[in-house]
């Protein structure tokens, strides 16, 4: 069964990478969804965390750098202070064992990189009907 995203859905991009960026949002773009970019270079973590609850996207897909470690950090800190409430989270990322293990208590899905525009379709379409089931179950 294919899994569909809806066209109103609306994801939140971050990407410490401008161009790569621009390149997810119009990856998505022509998926068919909605696209909130967040500026992850101004700081690490207040004007993230503003956009992101100020927006309310359903996803957002965050794409973790190759220096591992340290693009993790305010990935964590976002997740420590609750910062997505409702929203489900897509991590990105080129080592997806490492930071399974380091997310590990934490409820996001993985998708390693490189990954096609299928995959990352399939990934943002879960973590979409993950956020309707626990809008319906709470």
């Amino acid at each position: 069964m294919e899994r569909k995203v809806s066209p109103a859905i609306l994801v939140g991009i971050v990407d410490i990478s401008a161009d790569g960026q621009q390149l997810l949002s119009a990856l998505l773009f022509s998926l068919g969804c909605r696209i909130m970019t967040v500026d992850c270079q101004s700081d690490s973590g207040g004007a993230i965390a503003a956009r992101i609850r100020g927006g309310a996207p359903q996803v957002v897909v965050w794409q973790l750098g190759p220096a591992h470690e340290s693009s993790c950090e305010p990935l964590l800190s976002l997740l420590a202070a609750g910062t997505f409430g409702e929203t489900s989270l897509v991590v990105v990322s080129p080592a997806p064992a490492e930071t399974r293990a380091i997310l590990a208590n934490h409820d996001v899905l993985v998708l390693p990189a490189p990954y096609t525009p299928v995959t990352l379709m399939h990934a943002v379409a879960a973590a979409q009907a993950a956020t309707r089931r626990d809008r319906i179950t709470t």
